[in-house]
């Protein structure tokens, strides 16, 4: 009888000593957790800053490149891929006169 009302007080002590301890290790993991939220969410909000200071940057290229005088026309829209070539050859009959041949793939 003594050895079970010994069992019963170790029980009664130990229980909610062992729960706050458990509870002590969660609540350092959480508060650690929100830690590592806070920097990766302050990492994200940079790196989109980021990303749209870079968009406008390429924005502002394209319009530099592609300046009203330069816009690429579209005559050609079947034809996306069109390349001219030309090429200066010498004449079959005498080899002091040159001829232009303008050649056009797809």
């Amino acid at each position: 009888m003594d050895t079970e009302k010994v069992l019963l007080a170790v029980k009664a002590w130990l229980t909610p000593l062992l729960i706050i301890a458990v509870a002590t290790f969660l609540y350092d993991d959480i508060t650690e957790l929100k830690a590592d939220v806070k920097t990766l969410l302050a990492q994200s909000s940079a790196d989109a800053v980021k990303i749209e200071y870079l968009e406008m940057e390429i924005k502002d290229l394209k319009e530099k490149v592609y300046s009203s005088n330069d816009k690429p026309s579209n005559k050609d829209e079947n034809f996306p891929n069109k390349t001219e070539f030309v090429a200066i050859l010498p004449s079959k009959d005498d080899s002091s006169e040159y001829r232009t041949v303008y050649y056009t793939s797809l």
